[in-house]
């Protein structure tokens, strides 16, 4: 069986890959680093792309809110999550 990667599955992988990049960033105390990488992608996925992958970058978006501390944006990020999936 050979496997069909079309553009969107190689975006799926790459996006996830981006996103826990990210947090790994975020987690080793550049937080400004992560948010910058993290927008970017959200506008990526903004322009078009899957809700599923909207969903998931804006699920890591409102996590590293919530560990700066800014739990009213964090729930803006969690409720346009929600509106993904």
């Amino acid at each position: 069986m050979t496997l069909n990667w079309t553009w969107r599955n190689k975006l799926a992988l790459t996006l996830a890959l981006e996103v826990h990049t990210a947090m790994a960033r975020a987690h080793t105390g550049d937080r400004t680093g992560a948010a910058l990488e993290l927008d970017a992608l959200l506008e990526i996925c903004e322009a078009g792309h899957r809700a599923v992958s909207r969903g998931f970058v804006h699920e890591h978006r409102a996590r590293l809110h919530v560990l700066e501390g800014e739990l009213d944006r964090a729930r803006t990020h969690a409720e346009a999550m929600d509106r993904c999936y």
